[in-house]
């Protein structure tokens, strides 16, 4: 017979798994506005205001949580059930996160770099050009750590320009970065988090940071990794059900949910602009939202998990950037003077990025297990 706390991990196991893929779907919308060269504005007209709304729904509000929701799982599971954290204990996760982290990090930086050899073929007049001009981008370090910024030019509660966010060639491995530097400083987050006082200290001056904007200049980690990576931690190190714990409150969830969308949206729509922390208020509100109502799914109405889907996170998380807007050249769909029909096309060109995604791992999964497996750090072999 399962026990109530086996039953309470269970529900909270299902509810987290239910949320990924709708997580990295809406990843994708994020990273679509790089390709599609359309920002659209507010409008006097009815289909141009629907039309950039809608821009904004998915860009820039609903798709907010995804990483730090990523980021809350990531903390949770890290320290699920540790009863000791000892440096045998240490050395162990970090040779699982060889594997799930590392070794996939540096393959798709890589496949990234040799993304680039059309490129560098156009450019280059002979074979030797080619080549040298490929070694300086395998060994330029900034390729594997750096090589975007972003979030330039906004301002602080003290009216100074935060540190500004980086990413590796691959702009999406950011967050799998980030995670890598949280788990290096794992024993350190243990010795602060298993201590109620002084885990309290130490979230109060995160959250300060995360909504003021507050933070030194160190690329790879950032307070929004930092909170969410520690909030998750805590649920795990006082051996509390994350989703369990957080669900009773999900009325104050909804309430703030169903207000703050429709105001921060209209605000955004007419380009209020906030002062620094806001964005990061409604990030949190929408985050426990979703896993209130992930929640709510899985223990009431019988919602249960795809395991290929599941599966799949990874894969399309990393994988989609490097196609983006390619399926949507390839089975076009003609753009036109219409936005409420180029909003069909906007949703249209995500679902065949999406699809095209799931298909190409079907089939890596399907014919070339053992690579597939190297790439997305033996997820598959894990469900």
């Amino acid at each position: 017979m399962i026990s109530q706390s086996e039953q309470k991990d269970k529900l909270t196991s299902e509810t987290l798994d239910v949320l990924r893929f709708p997580m990295v779907v809406v990843v994708v919308f994020i990273h679509y506005q790089f390709y599609n060269g359309t920002h659209p504005s507010a409008d006097t007209t009815f289909a141009q205001d629907a039309y950039h709304i809608c821009y904004l729904l998915f860009q820039k509000i609903l798709s907010l949580p995804a990483v730090p929701i990523f980021f809350t799982i990531s903390g949770y599971y890290f320290f699920f059930r540790l009863k000791d954290f000892n440096l045998s204990v240490y050395g162990r996760k970090l040779k699982s996160r060889l594997h799930t982290l590392l070794i996939p990090y540096v393959l798709w930086c890589l496949i990234y770099v040799f993304r680039s050899l059309p490129n560098l073929i156009t450019l280059a007049s002979t074979a030797s050009d080619i080549l040298v001009s490929l070694f300086r981008k395998i060994i330029d370090p900034h390729i594997y750590y750096d090589s975007y910024q972003w979030n330039t030019n906004i301002i602080n509660w003290f009216g100074q320009m935060p540190v500004h966010s980086t990413s590796p060639l691959s702009v999406p491995l950011w967050y799998v970065r980030d995670l890598m530097v949280l788990v290096l400083l794992t024993p350190v987050l243990y010795f602060v988090l298993k201590r109620k006082a002084l885990r309290i200290v130490f979230m109060s001056i995160v959250a300060f940071c995360l909504f003021s904007g507050v933070w030194p200049d160190i690329h790879g980690l950032n307070p929004v990794g930092l909170f969410y990576f520690s909030a998750g931690a805590c649920f795990a190190l006082s051996h509390t059900d994350l989703c369990s714990a957080i669900y009773p409150f999900r009325r104050l969830f909804y309430v703030s949910y169903a207000i703050s969308l429709p105001v921060y949206t209209y605000l955004l729509h007419v380009g209020y602009a906030f002062p620094y922390g806001v964005r990061e208020v409604w990030t949190l509100i929408a985050a426990l939202t979703y896993i209130c109502f992930a929640y709510r799914l899985v223990s009431q109405h019988g919602v249960r998990r795809n395991s290929f889907l599941v599966s799949s996170v990874f894969f399309v998380y990393v994988f989609h950037f490097f196609i983006i807007g390619i399926p949507g050249r390839i089975f076009p769909f003609t753009a036109s003077h219409d936005p409420l029909i180029d909003i069909s096309i906007y949703f249209y060109n995500v679902f065949l990025t999406v699809v095209s995604c799931l298909v190409v791992y079907y089939l890596l999964s399907r014919f070339m297990p053992r690579l597939c497996s190297v790439l997305t750090g033996n997820r598959r072999n894990k469900r």
